[in-house]
């Protein structure tokens, strides 16, 4: 044991390396078998075209020239189809996404061992470091949540950025090399930031390495300090400026999305050493760690207790500076890589969360490499003891925790153990209840979020609870649920979701002039740069209960914001199309089915038809019966028996009614009758699907997939399902 605190040749820090990625792996492997929660993966995993068909041109130019779910973060989009195309990962069979997120941690704890080392006096207790970081239950949630590959793999970025730096110091290397490294760790920093704005602060960060360990950067004399300063700051003048970019796009989005949150600025500047206090005490004892955190109330007390924290802290980091300088640079570089998400910012339901300290914590085990050595060699003994017991603490509790990341059911029950009544939760659990069609007991959990003081939670469950009073037939009770909204400073975005539903409740009651006037109402009062994605379901609306009051022309006047409207001279009944199908995708499905069944009755073209009979029989949810949905798929591919798209749809339809053996039996066909088409990327693409869900099938799984969702797209403009043939 006496080697963890003595002084080690180079050639152990390989030994360090290979330790540290096999146990991170190891530890965090379970998760490779897990699935996907509804904590933002069907957002980030399901609806996204440059996923489902990975590196075409226009899933690359998807990625990189637009905002999604409040971010801009086109790399996030292309590590997600990079796993689709090399491990057919997918919603339905993540493994590959799991495997992907282990790999990139297991790395992140590799590199950060390395670093460690180069400057930590005893490598094995640099060893130790490291791995406090990269086994603590903290990382959890930034590991087995799918949606947090940000933390990952900007940290990935981020570290390898360091690495590039440190080379372009070394005196050893030629201008040229020099400069080459630079110019890569440039790259890689905006790499980083490509994934996620808050890896941000790291030019800050290589400014802290400067003046330790690096000591380029000398704090006397004065005059000699204020020069070195002024050099090492314009070195690095190229990081700050993508740095400065990226967070620009990252606070565009956030506010076009409306989820910025709005808090005086007092409570936001309170909340920071809240906040960090918060973090220091999770560290040390990681219990209670949950996936959803409610608001740390801030109060008077609250703020002296964490501001005496931190300064007592501070203060001592300050006086064994010179005897233990990691312990104020780890300091610092916790404060500043916990900046962004110090809650001084605030967007979406959180301002605390354990995956807020990916980057932060790094800063606390530079400071744990300033713990001195035991004297004595009994000391030395205790000590390793002491750390291997905290090691394997740490592993046991996170161990205990990956779980519950494994489905939506398991990650909802830990937050309602530690956080009875969360509002997010219950939300969660109502549209789990819906969308298997307990209709009856999702009511009273919408109804109870409907009361939360979060006001984020209660917009969206007022929405949910509306939406299933009026699937339960009931429009009329949905009315005051709707109209009890305060609307206030309430962003556009939010209030145009309120607006389309009440225009629905009375479009559902046969007000068909009322609903019109409510969806032009919306319209009228929104700017013209507001919530510009809530425009066109208003205008769907409009023109569909328009077509329905009997006004053509006002009908007409609203489909011609649709470009397969542009030029129309009149409406029909199938023209409202897209109206139901958003109507589908905001889960009013027994109103759509209607429309649905008579579109199919009328016998549509084709790649309708097709598209019909997919949408249904890959819903999650639908209130047409799954024997009915397989007749309409049979009928189809009698009429077309040798097209791989429609036998695709078949067999999809023979999946959902439970016969699994006839679905691979007709998936089998599929794909050997596209050995007669030509190769293309879009064949070797549509093959690779029908491969993926052969095997779904085979574990006896059918396909799901909100197709109606991504067909409304296309209507609209984007991207959706190619039918009927490859």
């Amino acid at each position: 044991m006496k080697i963890l605190f003595c002084k080690t040749q180079s050639g152990t820090v390989l030994i360090i390396a290979i330790l540290l990625f096999l146990l991170s792996f190891t530890l965090f492997s379970p998760a490779i078998r897990y699935g996907i929660v509804e904590l933002d993966d069907h957002l980030y995993l399901a609806s996204k075209p440059m996923i489902a068909a990975p590196f075409s041109p226009d899933a690359l130019h998807a990625a990189f020239c637009g905002f999604y779910e409040a971010m801009y973060a086109p790399l996030l989009w292309c590590s997600f189809a990079l796993d689709s195309l090399l491990f057919h990962a997918s919603p339905d069979s993540p493994w590959g996404f799991h495997l992907t997120n282990i790999l990139l941690h297991a790395a992140n704890a590799t590199l950060l061992g390395i670093l460690l080392a180069r400057f930590c006096k005893y490598k094995w207790f640099a060893f130790f470091c490291a791995a406090f970081w990269a086994m603590h239950p903290l990382r959890v949630e930034s590991v087995a949540w799918l949606a947090e590959r940000k933390d990952v793999l900007s940290g990935f970025f981020a570290l390898l950025s360091v690495f590039a730096w440190l080379r372009v110091l070394r005196p050893v290397h030629s201008r040229w090399s020099r400069a080459v490294a630079y110019l890569v760790s440039l790259l890689l920093f905006t790499a980083a930031l490509l994934v996620k704005s808050s890896v941000a602060p790291l030019p800050a960060v290589l400014l802290l390495l400067d003046v330790w360990p690096l000591r380029r950067l000398p704090l006397s004399p004065a005059i000699s300090a204020l020069r070195s300063s002024v050099f090492r700051i314009a070195e690095k003048l190229p990081f700050f400026v993508p740095a400065a970019v990226s967070s620009t796009l990252s606070a565009v989005a956030h506010a076009n999305s409306g989820v910025l949150r709005d808090a005086p600025l007092v409570v936001r500047l309170a909340s920071a050493p809240l906040h960090a206090a918060f973090y220091l005490v999770k560290t040390i004892l990681p219990f209670r760690l949950s996936p959803l955190y409610l608001d740390i109330p801030v109060t008077v007390p609250r703020v002296l207790a964490a501001l005496l924290i931190l300064a007592c802290l501070t203060a001592g980091a300050v006086h064994l500076r010179r005897r233990a300088p990691a312990l104020l640079l780890g300091l610092l570089v916790f404060c500043t890589f916990l900046f962004p998400v110090s809650g001084i910012v605030r967007f979406g339901i959180q301002s605390i969360a354990d995956r807020f300290t990916y980057l932060p914590a790094i800063g606390l085990s530079i400071a744990l490499t300033a713990v001195p050595a035991p004297s004595s060699p009994s000391r030395r003994r205790l000590a390793v003891l002491a750390l291997l017991a905290w090691l394997a603490l740490c592993s046991a509790v996170t161990l205990h925790l990956l779980p519950t990341w494994r489905n939506p059911d398991t990650l909802n029950d830990r937050v309602l153990a530690c956080n009875p009544g969360q509002p997010r939760v219950l939300v969660s659990k109502a549209i789990r209840l819906l969308d298997a069609g307990h209709l009856q007991e999702a009511l009273p959990l919408a109804a109870s979020a409907g009361q939360s003081w979060d006001p984020y939670s209660f917009v969206n469950a007022r929405i949910l609870h509306a939406i299933i009073l009026q699937e339960l037939g009931r429009p009329a009770d949905a009315l005051p649920v709707l109209l009890d909204i305060p609307r206030g400073v309430m962003n556009p975005a939010r209030l145009c979701a309120i607006d389309w539903e009440l225009a629905r409740v009375h479009f559902a009651l046969g007000r068909f002039d009322e609903a019109l006037a409510e969806a032009n109402r919306a319209l009228g009062e929104m700017a013209p740069e507001d919530a510009p994605a809530a425009r066109p379901p208003l205008h769907l609306l409009a023109m569909a209960a328009a077509h329905r009051a009997g006004h053509p022309s006002e009908a007409l006047s609203h489909a011609r914001f649709f470009p397969p409207y542009a030029t129309r001279t009149g409406i029909s009944d199938s023209d409202l199309l897209p109206f139901h199908l958003y109507e589908w995708a905001n889960r009013h499905r027994t109103a759509a089915a209607p429309f649905f069944r008579g579109l199919l009755d009328s016998g549509p073209d084709l790649a309708i038809a097709n598209n019909l009979v997919w949408g249904l029989a890959t819903a999650v949810r639908s209130p047409i019966p799954a024997g009915e949905i397989l007749d309409a798929a049979t009928r189809l591919a009698a009429g077309v028996p040798s097209n791989p798209g429609i036998l695709d749809t078949l067999a999809a339809a023979q999946a959902r009614a439970g016969h699994f053996d006839a679905a691979q039996t007709t998936l089998r066909r599929a794909i050997a009758l596209l050995a007669d088409i030509p190769p293309s990327p879009a064949r070797t693409r549509f093959e690779d699907r029908l491969v993926a869900r052969l095997d779904l099938y085979g574990r006896n799984l059918p396909c799901s997939e909100e197709g109606f969702s991504l067909w409304y797209s296309a209507l609209c403009g984007e991207t959706a399902k190619s039918t009927p043939a490859p």
